[in-house]
């Protein structure tokens, strides 16, 4: 009887081809091959199928392993990550209609395995992509924020550009602290989006006060002192403007070119 450590052990050791060769010999050996009777035969069936295709992903062949991923498929069909994976094969065979076609069945799955999912999503994100569908691209981010599936800072990010071109200020500052909780390393830079996203949305009462707030925190950050400067101006607070502004030229003598606000 096959040992499937075994084969998994070849597959991390990348010798695919015998693998490959293991399952298809175990499979072979066994008496009912394509009709199981037993339960232990089914389970086994689905496996070697599953490693077999598994073995052929790895090594991009792409159609040998869906193949493989169908016959694992035929005893257990809701399995997610075959879904997956399959969808997978086919993106990489840039047959991006039977990929969508496996993601959707793949998301139609009740299964807890939320990385899966993820993957799904984002597999679905890259198609949607590919095939130029920017709407849809922008749907499934706000869907998958909505539901706080958005996780990955790639994605984040390009909802963001969509947000940002958009002009959903409302949205764009929500995103904004949901990344920031989700990539510590990134709060600061969320912090100086937000003062940006204030000001071009003309509320300079609270681009004014975050500025402040942020300066305290990061006093030597020259690169937000314009909004600052620019948010006075547009409050009507002239004088202070241009006493902050020289106050920044004496602090950051180096900054001309990023103090180039004109103040008379």
């Amino acid at each position: 009887m096959i040992n499937l450590k075994d084969v998994e052990k070849l597959i991390s050791q990348q010798k695919f081809d015998e693998a490959i060769q293991l399952c298809n010999k175990a499979l072979g050996l066994l008496p009912h091959n394509n009709e199981p009777q037993k339960q232990w035969e089914t389970d086994l069936i689905y496996k070697l199928n599953f490693h077999t295709g598994v073995a052929y992903q790895n090594s991009q062949r792409y159609q040998q392993a869906i193949e493989a991923y169908q016959k694992a498929l035929k005893y257990q069909p809701q399995d997610i990550c075959i879904h997956l994976n399959i969808a997978i094969c086919y993106y990489g065979l840039n047959q991006l209609q039977n990929s969508l076609q496996f993601v959707d069945s793949g998301l139609q799955i009740h299964d807890d395995n939320y990385q899966i999912r993820e993957q799904l999503q984002i597999l679905k994100y890259s198609i949607f992509k590919n095939n130029k569908q920017f709407q849809e691209c922008q749907e499934l981010l706000k869907t998958l924020f909505e539901n706080n599936q958005l996780t990955q800072e790639s994605l984040l990010n390009e909802y963001l550009e969509y947000l940002y071109n958009a002009k959903d200020y409302n949205q764009l500052l929500l995103v904004l602290d949901a990344k920031a909780k989700l990539f510590p390393k990134s709060i600061q830079q969320c912090m100086k989006n937000k003062l940006i996203v204030y000001l071009q949305s003309q509320d300079y009462n609270r681009a004014l006060l975050k500025t402040e707030e942020y300066i305290q925190k990061y006093p030597n950050d020259s690169s937000v002192l314009t909004v600052k400067i620019q948010s006075l101006l547009m409050l009507g607070r002239r004088p202070e403007a241009k006493q902050f502004y020289q106050e920044s030229l004496v602090k950051f003598p180096n900054e001309r070119v990023l103090l180039n606000t004109k103040i008379a």
